[in-house]
């Protein structure tokens, strides 16, 4: 009999369930609420704000500070910022990490190779150095092409005035290099040395000796070398401290490209610094005389698709970079016009087009990205030739396939590289080399070189990095580069344009933009509070902008805001 009891008893039951079914369908509080901003969302429905919440790692809300201090609950943390400006975390999509050489002795009082020194001038610091310097210790500078171009910049040169200590001298964007004979003892490379694949070795008139001058892949291989000296131990400590560096920047995520240390040796590396930040490494496979080692990005490959460290950092290993072509520097990109100052000469690939073709088509097999860099149009007309003959936009729109720097994707190539989906991934500092273009291309190709706001108006998805170390890799002062844009003022983008590439842009461009990037409701939290306010600021001023708080996955992992009198709340 069903008395009144238990009707009385099921009612209870229901009641407490539908309860606690109400209690999980309604959200938990936030834990971290940030207010009083002026939010930069890089989310083009919904482009400023004025507070973010944060639950755990992820974001929750975005919008106005009223409605944002609603979702408070009585543990959630509030930090009032003050009206900075708050953007999302910058992700560097182009960097180059993992080697430093604490025993290297400097030539120059500055590694900035402009001013561009005379073969003579290094030539009398090295004289000056060698007497006070312990024998065996390396001495090297990075230079501008000037010193290269002294036909005395030679490996016998260096060896009379430093035969007991390894030099290298190595042309600025690392694609040419100049060594004496110890350091080519040291790192192994002998004069029966046979070029490998994609780059060369300079040998002396009439004779099989290495005059010291290296090319591309040869100078990438005695790089690597030169970084595997160092102690693990020595590259943690390092990475630590660029690793603070990056945080007081607001960099929350990094794409680098492993060519400095094997891939295995860099993933142990960034795990023992305990980096928070998110770090893609991208395999650049070395070559020899024989061929690509495909065995190396094989292995590369096997690494854990994710690793995380005890600082909550996460390390992941995919795609793969080949360096097609060199740079306008050492007149090496590959152009379809004559290098005005050397007549005849048109640049070179490092790889004809069937291999190009092999690279492209092993890394869609392979279910990775292919990351080429293409300093010069020709190359970038070969890459898109073979693009188009394999498949075209149905094939390969989905690959996402990046073109490192894209300086010469003048406007008659860009339709094509827009159809086939391909992301430019550009470096603004390079804007600012002086006198570069005048000496190098015919008025035409100067005119649309280093492109950057047509890229944008074309609908190319664009990506920035700054391809550099030390102080050079500030986003603000890249930011500053892409929004002047010395080289070529008409193609600046404006510091909106700048900053979703930096963030949104480069996110797409490693395929993450659906975690990270913007700020908006599901997204993961990462991003950074700003000592000034980049979008009004002069210009010159943008690059003294630091980043007084930033987060990463929800965490504070940097803080001068709070530390430092902001008000701090817990509601």
């Amino acid at each position: 009999m069903f008395t009144h009891r238990m009707f009385s008893s099921c009612v209870a039951l229901t009641i407490t369930a539908a309860a606690l079914n109400a209690q999980q369908r309604e959200p938990s509080p936030p834990t971290l609420i940030l207010v009083g901003g002026k939010v930069f969302t890089a989310d083009s429905t919904r482009p400023w704000a004025e507070a973010v919440a944060l639950r755990d790692e992820r974001i929750v809300a975005v919008g106005a500070n009223r409605d944002i201090v609603k979702l408070a609950g009585p543990a959630t943390q509030r930090v009032d910022v003050g009206g900075r400006v708050i953007v999302p975390g910058f992700n560097d999509a182009h960097a180059h990490v993992g080697c430093w050489n604490s025993s290297v002795v400097p030539l120059l009082s500055s590694n900035d190779p402009m001013p561009d020194p005379p073969f003579a001038v290094l030539a009398d610091s090295l004289r000056a150095v060698v007497p006070r310097t312990p024998e065996g210790t390396w001495l090297a500078a990075i230079v501008g092409r000037t010193a290269f171009e002294d036909h005395t910049a030679r490996r016998v040169t260096l060896d009379q005035i430093a035969p007991r200590h390894p030099v290298a001298l190595v042309l600025v964007g690392g694609h040419e290099g100049l060594l004496n004979s110890a350091a080519l003892r040291v790192l192994g490379v002998r004069d029966t040395a046979r070029d490998p694949v994609g780059g060369s070795y300079e040998r002396e008139p009439g004779s099989a000796r290495l005059n010291g001058l290296l090319h591309e892949y040869a100078i990438f291989s005695a790089t690597r070398r030169f970084c595997s000296l160092e102690a693990d131990s020595t590259l943690v400590r390092a990475l630590h401290s660029q690793g603070r560096d990056w945080l007081r920047l607001g960099i929350t995520s990094i794409q680098s490209f492993n060519h400095l240390l094997d891939p295995a040796r860099l993933m142990r590396t960034v795990q023992a610094a305990e980096l928070p930040q998110r770090v893609r490494i991208i395999p650049m496979p070395s070559t020899s005389a024989t061929g690509r080692n495909l065995d190396e990005w094989k292995t590369a490959l096997a690494l854990p698709r994710v690793a995380r460290n005890a600082a909550g950092g996460s390390i992941t290993v995919s795609g793969v970079k080949w360096i097609l072509d060199g740079t306008p520097i050492e007149r090496g990109a590959a152009h379809r016009t004559v290098y005005r100052d050397r007549p005849g000469h048109f640049g070179k690939l490092n790889f004809p087009p069937d291999t190009i073709r092999a690279i492209l088509l092993e890394a869609r097999a392979a279910r990775q990205q292919a990351l080429l860099h293409a300093g010069g149009d020709s190359t970038l007309a070969v890459i898109l030739d073979v693009m188009e003959k394999t498949g075209g936009a149905p094939v390969w729109r989905a690959e996402r396939v990046r073109i490192e720097h894209g300086d010469a994707l003048l406007p008659d190539l860009q339709g094509r590289a827009r159809d086939l989906a391909m992301i430019v991934v550009q470096n603004p500092t390079h804007f600012a080399l002086p006198g570069l273009l005048s000496v190098t291309y015919d008025s035409a190709t100067t005119a649309a070189f280093q492109p950057l706001r047509t890229l944008v108006s074309a609908g190319i998805p664009v990506a920035l990095g700054a391809d550099a170390m030390g102080a050079a890799m500030s986003p603000f002062l890249n930011i500053m580069f892409a929004t002047t844009h010395p080289n070529n003022p008409g193609e600046a983008l404006t510091r909106e344009q700048a900053v979703t590439a930096y963030t949104r842009g480069s996110a797409y461009a490693e395929m993450a933009e659906a975690e990270k990037g913007t700020l908006a409701p599901g997204m993961l939290a990462d991003l950074a509070v700003l000592s000034q306010d980049i979008f009004t600021v002069p210009a010159p001023q943008l690059a003294a902008t630091t980043s007084v708080l930033t987060v990463i996955g929800g965490r504070i992992v940097h803080d001068e805001l709070t530390t430092t009198g902001a008000a701090v709340k817990r509601r």
